[in-house]
C-alpha cells in the first residue's frame, strides 16, 4: 500500500512537472512568434514588419518568411516625364489569406535593362502598365532589397483595431465616400479604410532610392 501511494505521488509530481514545462514551452513560442511578427522601427531606423526588415531584406527572404511564391513585375504609373516604373512583387496569399505588395530596390539602368527583356506591356484602366519579367531576371530579383510593403487584410478593419495596434494616428483625413486616410510616421505607415471595412496598410520608407519611391496605392487594386 506504501509502495503504491508512493509511486502515485512519483507519478503526480511526473505530471505536474511535464504539464509545466510544456506551458512554459508554449508561452516562450508564442512570445517568440509575437516578437518575430511585431512592427517597430529600430535605433538604425529599420522598419520590422511581418518578421521582414526594411530595407534589408531581400524578396528570397520575403518568400521564406511568408510560405509563399511571389508574382514579380515591372510597373509603369502614368504621370509626368512618361511616367514613373517601379518594380514590385505581389504576393496574392499569404497564410492568413491576406494579400502582400513588396516594393523592390532596383537601379534605373536595372529598371531599363529589364524593360528589354519583359513581355509586352498590358495596359489597365487606369492607365497603369504592367510588364512581366523576362525569363532571365526572374532569380535577379529573388536578391534584391525590399523598400517598401504594402498589406491588405483578408479580415474587415476599423479605426479601433488600429488604435489598438498602432496607437492614435498622428494624422487622419477624410478622403470623401466614407473613405479614411491615417498616418503613422512612428512605424513609417498610412492607412487608408473604406467603408465597408476593406483596408490597406503602406509601410513606406522613408528617403529611400527615387526608383521606387513609388506610390503603390494603384497596385493594390490592379493586381
Amino acid at each position: 500500500m506504501n509502495l503504491t501511494n508512493h509511486l502515485g505521488k512519483i507519478a503526480l509530481v511526473f505530471v505536474i512537472l511535464v504539464t509545466g514545462y510544456t506551458f512554459y514551452s508554449t508561452k516562450l513560442d508564442i512570445e517568440k512568434h509575437a516578437a518575430a511578427n511585431s512592427t517597430f522601427v529600430d535605433d538604425s531606423g529599420h522598419l520590422h514588419v511581418l518578421g521582414l526588415i526594411l530595407p534589408g531584406s531581400t524578396l528570397r527572404e520575403a518568400e521564406i518568411k511568408l510560405k509563399s511564391r511571389a508574382d514579380t513585375a515591372i510597373y509603369i504609373y502614368p504621370g509626368e516625364q512618361g511616367g514613373r516604373v517601379t518594380l514590385e512583387a505581389f504576393f496574392p496569399s499569404i497564410a492568413d489569406h491576406s494579400k502582400v505588395i513588396l516594393q523592390l530596390q532596383a537601379s534605373q539602368a536595372m529598371l531599363e535593362a529589364m524593360q528589354q527583356h519583359a513581355t509586352p506591356p498590358r495596359l489597365y484602366p487606369d492607365g497603369v502598365v504592367r510588364m512581366n519579367l523576362g525569363d532571365e531576371d526572374v532569380l535577379k530579383v529573388l536578391t534584391l532589397p525590399i523598400t517598401g510593403l504594402s498589406l491588405i487584410p483578408s479580415l474587415e478593419i476599423d479605426q479601433k483595431m488600429l488604435a489598438a495596434r498602432f496607437g492614435k494616428p498622428a494624422k487622419e483625413v477624410d478622403e470623401g465616400k466614407g473613405v479614411i486616410r491615417q498616418e503613422y510616421p512612428d512605424v513609417y505607415l498610412t492607412t487608408i479604410l473604406s467603408p465597408d471595412g476593406r483596408a490597406r496598410l503602406d509601410f513606406t520608407v522613408p528617403d529611400k532610392p527615387a526608383t521606387a519611391d513609388v506610390p503603390i496605392s494603384k497596385a493594390s487594386v490592379t493586381k
